[in-house]
């Protein structure tokens, strides 16, 4: 549904009105969107959570089953 143009009504305040309206919210976000949020991502050099652990090491169905701790 896209905003009435024509009742003059901006988008960013009809999409706030669908968000006020609504009974449940969802939002999906794409990658990187943490790491300006000081939120450390997976794979940049240094900084990633790969940097530090093997993903295959962590990122297992064996390290579920053996060191859930570690794998989460």
């Amino acid at each position: 549904m896209s905003p009435p143009q024509s009742q003059g009504i901006p988008a960013i305040e009809f999409a706030a009105d669908l968000l006020r309206q609504a009974e449940r919210t969802m939002v999906l976000t794409g990658a990187g969107i943490s790491t300006p949020s000081g939120i450390p991502d997976f794979r940049s050099e240094g900084t990633g959570l790969w940097s530090r652990d093997e993903p295959l090491g962590v990122a297992s169905l064996n390290t579920f089953r053996t060191a859930p701790v570690r794998f989460y």
